[in-house]
């Protein structure tokens, strides 16, 4: 999915996921927080955890991005999480 708008979005792979995906890998974000159920239900879908090296490379490890909107795919995402 295209990260950005513009000209040349940066094109990134994506993995939907359940609120339930960080018990199964034993894992949590290290900064922000994971899903919650709601985020689950439909229309409240647009919440992203990025992965590190994105979190690093892209928004220059800021943990102000939690909890601010990124352009995903053409659609405004809420960022709370980084994995």
């Amino acid at each position: 999915m295209p990260l950005g708008l513009g000209g040349h979005p940066l094109q990134l792979g994506v993995l939907n996921a359940t609120p339930g995906i960080f018990s199964v890998l034993d894992s949590a974000p290290q900064l922000g927080r994971a899903f919650t159920p709601q985020e689950a239900q439909p229309g409240y879908e647009h919440v992203v955890v990025l992965m590190d090296s994105l979190w690093r490379q892209q928004f220059q490890s800021d943990p102000g991005i939690l909890g601010k909107s990124i352009t995903l795919n053409g659609f405004r995402n809420a960022a709370h999480g980084d994995a």
